[in-house]
């Protein structure tokens, strides 16, 4: 969606090509996005010529003769442009204001969320939606705002796109203010001290003005005008740039869901001081994860292991009763899980893999979560999953680690501790490369000799 800066520079331009036009002619062709209803909004318009255009927050407001006036926002891919008369229209032709001078002004909307408005210049400002909309960066006074982000426990991402406490902030440049003053989305808003406030309000204000100047960023639909792109996207540090190193320190930028909008931003530079730094730890079995995260641990690092979490788990008797109930009284033997003849049964059988899964997984996540809070704010860990993709706790890591080995050396490790390769294969996860490129900042290869793979760990300049 638009934000201000877009929205400002699509005013700017029809503030060009309509001044001093008249609108001889309104063909509603889709009702519904016409709030005021068709004939009271083409009665109130029709003869009225365009002063000026202009914007508040992500509202266009066009300013016509006689104090009259049009609110209208954009929403997802809605935009302007001048047709000449005769031209063929298109199927997602919204509405035409047929001007002097042989042309039109066509709203066009794809997806048809945008909206028009016709009212008087009286009734515009004192009446939602504009009534409702906090100050533009620029003009916000830092005691209000200090007031109404510190009085919330909602993150302050989204409070950054609350239209009632910012106006003109979208999702774009919420992560790109967030970074520049190095706040992390995840804080809630009343964790933040007046001095951070002031801060993020100054690089917004610098962003949002730069973003202005360049003509705001062209993603996906939105341009300014018909064959124009705006170029704020070129400059653009946090957003759009997921797993991509940080420019300021070079740790693989994170991307997480936030309020429902997907938020890019440095774990390192936007630190969270209310936790501590959590690297996760996954890949294929047997591909060198343990060695990768044993050698955090010889950096400082706690180490915390899903596997090891699984063995205590297989100790417990309560665990012990429920594996054999559900798999059978073969997989204990002297109170004790036999383990080779449960990895079988359950490559043998899905169903039965996914109940000792439900029985297990719960249960060590956690164990994992219960670990991490006995951790120091200002410390670290590296947590190793095998399954941690997809899990309750994988947007809880601020860098995912995924390690592969090929196939010939992950059967030859299986078989120099004694597992049965196919057994160990059938049984182990399998991943989506995708949902890998996707989700996990770092991947390595583990498949060589463990000194070079170790000295590949210590050559990350960010660990």
């Amino acid at each position: 969606m638009p934000e201000l800066p877009e929205v400002r520079t699509v005013a700017r331009t029809l503030d060009r090509l309509l001044k001093g036009r008249r609108i001889q002619g309104i063909d509603v062709l889709r009702e519904k996005n016409v709030l005021d209803g068709k004939e009271h909004f083409s009665s109130l318009l029709l003869g009225k010529e365009f002063l000026s255009v202009d914007s508040r927050g992500k509202h266009l407001v066009f300013h016509l003769s006689d104090q009259t006036a049009i609110l209208a926002h954009l929403r997802m891919e809605g935009k302007y442009f001048l047709r000449k008369e005769g031209e063929e229209g298109t199927r997602h032709d919204i509405l035409l204001f047929h001007l002097n001078g042989g042309e039109a002004l066509v709203y066009q909307d794809v997806r048809k969320f945008g909206t028009l408005e016709a009212r008087r210049e009286d009734a515009l400002w004192d009446r939602p939606p504009l009534s409702l909309l906090g100050p533009e960066p620029w003009d916000a006074a830092l005691d209000e705002t200090y007031s109404r982000i510190h009085s919330s426990g909602k993150p302050v991402k989204e409070l950054l796109m609350d239209q009632r406490i910012l106006a003109g902030i979208g999702n774009i440049y919420a992560d790109e203010s967030l970074f520049e003053a190095g706040i992390h989305p995840l804080r809630p808003g009343k964790s933040l001290r007046k001095e951070e406030v002031l801060s993020l309000l100054k690089a917004s204000s610098s962003i949002m003005k730069e973003a202005i100047e360049r003509g705001g960023s062209t993603i996906r639909s939105y341009h300014p005008e018909k064959g124009v792109d705006g170029r704020m996207q070129l400059f653009l540090k946090a957003y759009g740039h997921g797993n991509e190193p940080c420019p300021r320190c070079g740790f693989p930028l994170r991307k997480l869901e936030v309020g429902g909008r997907g938020t890019t931003f440095c774990p390192l530079c936007q630190k969270n001081p209310e936790k501590p730094l959590l690297i996760g730890v996954t890949g294929t079995i047997a591909s060198g994860k343990s060695a990768f995260s044993k050698r955090l641990e010889e950096k400082g690092y706690a180490r915390i292991s899903a596997d090891e979490i699984v063995q205590d788990l297989y100790e417990m008797p309560a665990i012990i009763r429920q594996i054999a109930r559900i798999a059978g009284d073969n997989t204990v033997e002297e109170r004790r899980i036999r383990k080779d003849v449960l990895l079988r049964k359950m490559g043998e059988d899905p169903r039965l893999r996914a109940r000792v899964e439900r029985l297990v997984h719960p249960r060590v996540y956690k164990e994992i979560l219960r670990r991490v809070k006995k951790i120091p704010p200002e410390g670290k860990a590296a947590v190793e999953v095998p399954l941690l993709l997809g899990s309750p706790i994988e947007e809880r890591m601020d860098l995912i680690v995924f390690v592969r080995a090929d196939e010939g050396a992950i059967r030859e490790r299986l078989l120099a501790r004694g597992r049965d390769p196919r057994e160990a294969l059938r049984v182990s996860p399998r991943f989506d490369k995708g949902e890998v490129r996707r989700k996990c900042g770092l991947i390595l290869d583990g498949s060589g000799p463990l000194p070079s793979f170790l000295e590949e760990i210590d050559g990350i300049p960010y660990l």
